[in-house]
């Protein structure tokens, strides 16, 4: 039996990405949806039921999770864009900036976004303005 990496890693994708986000949704929910779900029957699980009902929830709730988490990566793409070298490339181009709360919903979610070369851009900008730069 050979050992492949690759197997194991994709395991340990699904369950960082998957199966934990699963377990502690399902914990958190199975007193409220449980009895929804399962009526009387919940209150009979125990031991190995109890168990597998844990764990098929945990993979649905789990894969759920991962959906909904999926469709922030369309808003994490378009922050990503409009990054430094986006709105230097912005003002160079068009000699527009960003509107400050883009910028903001950018600094916010990109931590360690900085508008060093903005500023810098701003910068020349004013100096050209004033005949200060050539």
């Amino acid at each position: 039996m050979n050992f492949d990496p690759q197997k194991f890693f994709i395991g340990l994708m699904d369950f960082f990405s998957m199966l934990l986000p699963g377990s502690l949704l399902t914990y958190l929910l199975m007193g409220e949806v449980g009895p929804v779900v399962l009526g009387n029957r919940y209150a009979a699980l125990d031991g190995t039921q109890a168990w597998a009902a844990f764990l098929f929830a945990n993979y649905l709730f789990g894969h759920l999770v991962f959906l909904l988490g999926s469709w922030l990566d369309g808003i994490y793409d378009w922050l990503g864009d409009r990054t430094l070298n986006r709105q230097v490339r912005q003002v160079a181009r068009r000699r527009r900036l960003l509107s400050w709360p883009i910028r903001a919903c950018v600094s916010l979610v990109l931590k360690r976004e900085q508008n060093l070369g903005l500023d810098r851009v701003l910068e020349i900008k004013e100096l050209i303005k004033q005949g200060l730069a050539h």
